[in-house]
């Protein structure tokens, strides 16, 4: 702009200021002064209140007034008791599912001590209470391995160090080592830069969580009070309850629709001088896709936000994939403003329950999720992770498990288990009225059907064919992650071949058929008040945990009525 421009564009301001004022003095040359100063600070104070309302909150405002919305509609005198009663009836349906609970728990210690060979009989029949063959890869996820090499050096690495506690460093010096080792190994397989560092976590959740409390404490140290976390509607659930937790505001955008990759136009269209983070999934657990990192990366760059890669699910998948002949988009370090990455070591890593890692760029940005306290009075207390005392023979059994297996043993692994997903989902293609959803080129297999009910076809190969598949919401679809338990001869065919014959008994009884105990699978999507499902779902963890002492009760009062 040259200067004739600029001092045209200065004299065009002057005249429109020029005509502001004059036309505010004209309305206002019958006001009195106190009456002006009034106006303007309670025109103000409305402004900011209204803001601090809509702005000031760890929950999005949309979300708030839907949750406002509907707890006034349970209250209502007509609706409120009718939703009452079928959400009562929903949890009492849950309650009494016999497979939630056992006629015979011990609700007390016994009056004496056990011996050993007591004990051992006592466990082995907890454990045939399982009666789903997952070793043989009838459930999908869930179980990553059966290899009995792993098994028996787990159980003795575990052995060694059952009594092992890495909160006291200073005692148990090999456990140390070995989580320094196990996050050494990782941080390499993701070309960590130099001072690239990371933490030892209990599992995903955990090294997600860890992540987001890091950004969050680096927000709020440059001055944002309502940090914002912007993620793809498909980045795992670990992130909302972190956001709840930490009180992060958590903007979620939608996916694309076809693809179900991250929509990073409005991830970008979110991003507002609070966000915080910005996340991607390498892969997505619904759908297996892989978020086009290197676009949100050049988000992360330009607009200088933290960058964080859950790599949960892929974590000892993703960095040997290209040597096991499978190519996949850059995940790690290597892109720029990458900050932190979480990596499961008990899924693909093939190491027992649970442990994972969180791994960071820097360690200022690690320093942020590490928790002190400093003015105890039984000293200064300081932790990397939720837990204070653990066990350190998780760590353990994941050094030993890693040192097993080895890069060329991870290699191997992950051949089999990505051959293996792909025949299953070109084989799902072939069948009629199947669709792939997604572009997945990892190690889950989603699809769903316009011809038949997914989830009738679900429930049929469950209670059929004793497959136990994953189901998918918004939309509707079902999936399944292939584990090395799928790798053995003849379990991929034989899952095909089962989806085709049922698929094809579906075909033959109609797009409309719908049993009894599929509806609720559907039903669930259609509820606009979110907090009614949570609140079924939070039923179903405590009929968990819960004994059914009062079920057993009633039981027994209406047998003897006859």
């Amino acid at each position: 702009m040259n200067e004739q421009a600029i001092l045209q564009l200065r004299e065009q301001t002057v005249q429109i200021v020029s005509a502001l004022k004059a036309f505010v003095n004209e309305k206002c040359k019958n006001e009195d002064k106190f009456s002006l100063v009034l106006k303007t600070a309670g025109s103000t104070f409305l402004a900011c209140y209204v803001y601090d309302i809509v702005y000031n909150h760890d929950k999005h405002f949309t979300d708030r007034v839907k949750t406002q919305f509907f707890q006034k509609l349970r209250v209502l005198p007509v609706i409120g008791p009718k939703i009452k009663a079928e959400v009562e009836k929903a949890k009492s349906s849950v309650r009494n599912n016999k497979d939630l609970y056992n006629p015979s728990y011990l609700l007390e210690l016994p009056a004496k001590s056990k011996t050993v060979d007591e004990m051992k009989l006592i466990v082995q029949d907890y454990l045939e209470m399982d009666t789903i063959d997952w070793r043989n890869g009838r459930v999908q996820g869930a179980v990553y391995d059966h290899d009995a090499d792993l098994i028996e050096i787990s159980a003795k690495a575990y052995e060694m160090f059952m009594w092992s506690n890495p909160l006291h460093a200073d005692v148990f010096k090999g456990v140390r080592k070995m989580e320094a080792e196990v996050l050494a190994m990782c941080l390499k397989l993701y070309n960590g830069p130099k001072d690239s560092c990371g933490l030892f976590t209990c599992g995903g959740t955990e090294s997600i969580g860890l992540a987001v409390l890091s950004a969050r404490n680096i927000a709020l140290a440059k001055g944002i009070k309502w940090p914002e976390l912007i993620m793809p509607a498909t980045a795992h659930p670990a992130f909302d309850k972190a956001c709840d937790y930490f009180r992060v505001k958590k903007i979620k955008v939608p996916v694309h629709l076809t693809t179900y990759e991250a929509d990073v136009r409005k991830m970008k269209s979110a991003i507002s001088s609070s966000t915080c983070l910005l996340v991607g999934s390498a892969p997505t657990y619904p759908h297996g896709v892989y978020d086009d990192f290197a676009k949100i990366n050049e988000l992360a760059k330009n607009y200088n936000i933290p960058f964080h890669v859950d790599c949960c699910l892929g974590g000892f998948i993703n960095p040997f994939a290209a040597a096991a002949g499978y190519r996949i988009p850059t995940f790690d370090f290597r892109l720029s403003h990458v900050t932190s990455i979480s990596c499961d070591t008990h899924k693909y890593g093939y190491c027992p329950k649970g442990s994972s890692v969180v791994m960071f760029r820097t360690p200022e940005i690690r320093r942020a999720a590490i928790y002190s306290c400093t003015d105890w009075p039984g000293g200064v207390y300081a932790t990397p992770t939720y837990a204070g005392s653990r066990s350190g023979a998780s760590s353990a059994t994941t050094w030993a498990c890693m040192l097993k297996i080895g890069h060329a043993g991870y290699i191997e692994r992950t051949k089999s288990v990505l051959d293996a997903a792909r025949a299953l989902r070109e084989g799902i293609s072939r069948i009629e009225g199947l669709k792939i959803m997604g572009k997945s080129i990892g190690t889950v297999v989603a699809f769903t059907s316009n011809k038949v009910n997914i989830f009738q076809l679900m429930h049929d190969l469950a209670s059929k064919k004793k497959w136990i598949f994953g189901p998918l919401q918004f939309p509707s679809g079902i999936h399944i992650t292939v584990t090395r338990t799928h790798t053995k001869s003849g379990v991929v065919n034989t899952i095909l071949k089962d989806i085709e014959e049922l698929n094809a008994a579906l075909l033959a009884a109609g797009s409309e058929y719908v049993s009894d105990a599929v509806a609720v699978y559907g039903l669930a999507q259609t509820i606009p008040d979110r907090s009614i499902v949570g609140s079924i779902a939070a039923t179903f963890i405590e009929t968990c945990l819960d004994t059914n002492v009062q079920q057993i009760a009633e039981e027994a009062e209406d047998t003897k009525r006859g």
